[in-house]
């Protein structure tokens, strides 16, 4: 008699875990490629198409502001990529103040100034403005320092400035400088500059500058302590007009009246042995 087969088949807790491990492993699978895709998109949004900025270069007066009066430092911005943006910066002046100034739309593909105002009382002083990008909460982009900040107008004068009439090439003129600040309203901190310029009748001859170490003039006050030394190696024999000036340490400007065209005649320097 013939026995009729049975086909086996997995006991029934067996199937049900197939069936559980299936079911678990597509979800753990979906939910993966469901984070990869949410990784992807936020590193897309976040780092190519979100605004992108570059300081191009820093607005600010190097005029002196009455103390009290606005004053206005901005950062000339550039927005680089194709979504609009929106921008702020910070003045801050170390040991003294933070200032923040509003917040600047900087459309997409163009430049924008990202400015602050501030008032503040008498002083000369550098300064540092820090760029903010509004719309990612925050986040520091760039900062531009030693920013000349010029509060209260001095009134620098070089009353003399004394050197002997001659001087051989090579050897160091020692300028003795009086200068003034009287009629200033803040102190400053100034740099000597000497500029040597040939007279018509030396051909060939090259005009030369020497600065000398800064000093602090006070307001109401003068001095005449300055002293510049200046190497003349470089200059030719022969006669030469002296200028002497005062400068800005920060932007290397002239500050005041100086003294002009003076004389000094520059005599051949020792004989070198070979």
């Amino acid at each position: 008699m013939d026995v009729p087969k049975r086909e086996w088949k997995p006991p029934v807790e067996a199937e049900n875990r197939g069936a559980w491990g299936g079911f678990i492993g597509r979800n753990v699978g979906l939910v993966l490629g469901v984070l990869v895709l949410y990784f992807l998109f936020s590193f897309v949004t976040g780092n190519i198409f979100q605004p992108r900025y570059e300081i191009l270069s820093v607005v600010a007066s190097e005029d002196p502001v009455a103390p009290g009066e606005p004053l206005r430092l901005a950062l000339k911005v550039r927005n680089d990529r194709w979504k609009e943006g929106a921008a702020y910066v910070v003045l801050v002046i170390e040991g003294e103040t933070e200032i923040e100034g509003p917040v600047t739309p900087v459309p997409s593909r163009e430049e924008a100034e990202v400015a602050v105002v501030a008032r503040l009382p008498s002083g000369w002083r550098s300064g540092t403005l820090l760029l903010y990008d509004a719309f990612r909460e925050n986040v520091r982009v760039d900062a531009k320092h030693g920013i000349p900040i010029r509060v209260g107008k001095p009134a620098i004068e070089v009353l003399a400035a004394d050197f002997p009439p001659r001087i051989s090439a090579g050897e160091t003129l020692v300028i003795r400088i009086h200068a003034s600040n009287l009629a200033g309203q803040v102190p400053v901190r100034v740099v000597p500059l000497a500029i040597f310029a040939p007279d018509t009748t030396v051909e060939g001859a090259k005009s030369l500058e020497r600065s000398g170490r800064s000093a602090l003039l006070g307001a109401g006050t003068d001095s005449d302590a300055m002293r510049l030394e200046a190497r003349t190696g470089d200059l030719d024999p022969g006669p030469y007009f002296v200028s002497v000036t005062l400068t800005d340490p920060a932007s290397g400007r002239r500050i005041g009246s100086g003294m002009y065209h003076l004389p000094i005649r520059v005599l051949p320097g020792p004989a070198r042995t070979p």
